[in-house]
């Protein structure tokens, strides 16, 4: 059984843009030239809260845009979705001032059942372990807002996504957090979050609909593979 990412309108559209995300990815105009795929074994893959990794295919795995894939971690795996392949992908890895000397991990396989299965568990764990790390966060007395937490597909590792208007000392609510839920932690500031903040505080100008699309992001791109 293979996986894809679909929607609302009942799947993807062309090679080159799915409706799901063309305002957040790269429209690949060379998706529908035969043979392009092999032109590269660089493929871009998204995550959760548009998040987005290269990876190597050095397995030669048929994919193309919309394969839900599993890759390479550290530690395990990580589940995501494929939104480039084939020639466009080395430049885009330039325009994201991908570092020449950066570890590429690998895709392992095209997401099998089992993978699913232990993806949605982990996912399904999110909302409570975001309202558990508030209170921790408060308890500390940290001056900071975790406004998502998104677990590895495995669910050996979690990203806790923040906001907080000055630097904040990490390492006593680290090591709570792993205690408390036994994964691997890493702290990231969201940049969508910030703008989210920003526009609460009204600290910066931040249009209305760009906070709500902000907050509304940590759930769209992934509801389907969800479901």
């Amino acid at each position: 059984m293979e996986y894809k990412l679909h929607n609302g309108s009942g799947g993807l559209c062309c090679k080159g843009c799915s409706r799901q995300d063309k305002k957040l990815n790269t429209y690949d105009w060379l998706a529908d030239i035969p043979g392009n795929a092999e032109e590269s074994d660089m493929v871009e893959v998204q995550f959760k809260n548009t998040r987005k990794g290269y990876f190597r295919n050095s397995n030669k795995i048929k994919l193309e845009k919309g394969d839900v894939v599993a890759v390479e971690a550290a530690p395990g795996h990580d589940i995501g979705v494929v939104t480039l392949t084939g020639r466009l992908v080395p430049l885009q890895m330039k325009k994201a001032n991908f570092k020449a000397d950066t570890e590429i991990k690998r895709v392992y396989r095209k997401a099998k059942p089992v993978d699913m299965e232990k993806f949605n568990e982990a996912k399904a764990k999110e909302h409570a372990t975001m309202i558990r790390a508030r209170q921790i966060a408060l308890n500390l007395n940290l001056d900071m807002k975790i406004g998502d937490v998104e677990y590895q597909g495995d669910g050996n590792k979690a990203i806790f996504y923040y906001i907080a208007d000055e630097r904040v000392d990490f390492r006593q609510l680290i090591k709570v957090l792993a205690e408390a839920f036994r994964v691997r932690i890493e702290m990231k500031l969201g940049p969508l979050l910030a703008a989210v903040g920003a526009y609460v505080n009204k600290s910066v100008p931040v249009r209305k609909q760009d906070a709500s699309a902000g907050s509304a992001l940590a759930d769209a791109n992934f509801a389907a593979l969800r479901g």
